[in-house]
């Protein structure tokens, strides 16, 4: 929801909400991890702030690096 303001990626990572901090093309946000069913294989969804702190582009899938 790009109404959905923050630095967020709604992750099946975590299992509590916590900091965290995504790393893209040499560029890093500190975010807020927030857990969502799945297996940890399955998709995150970001925030378009955070798409936007990247330098990450809106049409592409984009892969980056998450820790805590």
């Amino acid at each position: 929801n790009p109404a959905e303001a923050g630095l967020w990626l709604k992750t099946p990572l975590v299992k509590a909400r916590q900091n965290g901090r995504l790393t893209y093309n040499g560029k890093s946000a500190d975010v807020t991890l927030i857990p969502i069913e799945g297996a940890a294989t399955a998709g995150s969804r970001m925030s378009l702030q955070a798409f936007q702190a990247l330098g990450a582009s809106l049409t592409d899938l984009v892969e980056v690096k998450v820790t805590n």
